[in-house]
């Protein structure tokens, strides 16, 4: 098992990791540079939020520019995977740091609203946005537990695919909270 993942996980894929995770949190903590009069969460959270878009995007472009240029486009690209992965590990800093700024930290009024009628769901721009970034999470997660050689192999080249294709889906929901 640990040779087969060693075949799979060579050096020029532990250089792209290393260059990933530098850009992550290069991109996280330039949130604080580019925006100084936030509070620290606020920069964090738009820092990580942005640098995970960019790589989202990035991700859905390596099989355009593929086929563009005329190169094979197969079902798996570690360089595509690696950089989704890293995605959504931005993503994941981004739901983090953004828990910290609103409602004390308190994630339930991030999503439900009490008054006079009793407790309900936020309708409301802030509890739809949170809704919205909610499913994306859900997704984002989905995507990321199946982003290894195990799932590829157990659900084979179609099925596989077919579940990471919910990349397009993701970006439209992560597009419609970052306006």
């Amino acid at each position: 098992m640990l040779q087969r993942f060693k075949a799979g996980f060579g050096p020029d894929r532990i250089i792209s990791h290393i260059i990933l995770a530098l850009l992550c949190v290069a991109g996280t903590w330039s949130g604080l540079f580019i925006w100084p009069d936030l509070a620290p969460n606020e920069g964090l959270a738009l820092g990580s939020g942005y640098l995970a878009l960019l790589l989202l995007v990035a991700t859905l472009l390596i099989g355009p520019v593929n086929l563009l240029f005329k190169r094979s486009n197969p079902v798996n690209l570690n360089l595509r995977r690696d950089v989704a992965i890293w995605s959504g590990i931005g993503g994941l800093l981004h739901v983090f740091f953004g828990f910290q700024i609103y409602e004390g930290g308190q994630l339930l009024q991030y999503f439900f609203s009490s008054g006079a009628n009793g407790t309900g769901l936020q309708w409301n721009l802030f509890g739809l946005n949170n809704l919205t970034g909610l499913i994306a999470t859900i997704i984002m997660l989905a995507l990321l537990l199946l982003s290894n050689q195990l799932s590829l192999r157990i659900l084979k080249g179609k099925r596989w695919k077919f579940w990471q294709r919910f990349t397009y889906p993701l970006f439209a929901l992560v597009g419609r909270c970052a306006r």
